[in-house]
């Protein structure tokens, strides 16, 4: 999984994740009220050069809701033991109650994105399978 040049990277290497277009989605199933459960789905992007993404100037895009990055931390920190992991933004079920619903979404849009560039920045799991696009 890991190459010799996980700890010796190449000055070109480089991953970059963006977080971006923040939608409302419909929960379909395990709903029984018509409308009565959505969610916040992110745009996630990730340009590298990283043989393990698929090589020079490779870009995927997918969406992903909060419930998903705390399944990716989740399973970092079973896969890493004993490695300094980041820890994720918090659910902050209190704050979505208090704040301006527009303001929540840019501040867990920031928070997630932040979290992801620092997995990204990591020497080893930014070349783990748990971050590469399905």
């Amino acid at each position: 999984m890991f190459s010799s040049s996980s700890s010796n990277p190449r000055s070109s290497d480089y991953l970059q994740i963006s977080v971006s277009d923040p939608q409302k989605e419909q929960e379909l199933s395990n709903s029984l009220v018509p409308g009565g459960t959505t969610y916040y789905t992110y745009l996630i992007t990730t340009r590298t050069s990283l043989p393990e993404f698929g090589g020079s100037g490779s870009e995927y895009s997918v969406r992903r809701r909060f419930k998903d990055v705390v399944t990716l931390s989740d399973r970092l920190s079973e896969s890493y033991r004993g490695f300094f992991i980041p820890l994720r933004p918090d659910k902050s079920v209190v704050e979505s109650q208090v704040m301006a619903k527009q303001e929540f979404v840019e501040q867990r849009r920031v928070s997630l994105e932040k979290y992801l560039r620092r997995l990204a920045a990591h020497p080893v799991i930014r070349r783990s399978e748990e971050l590469r696009v399905p």
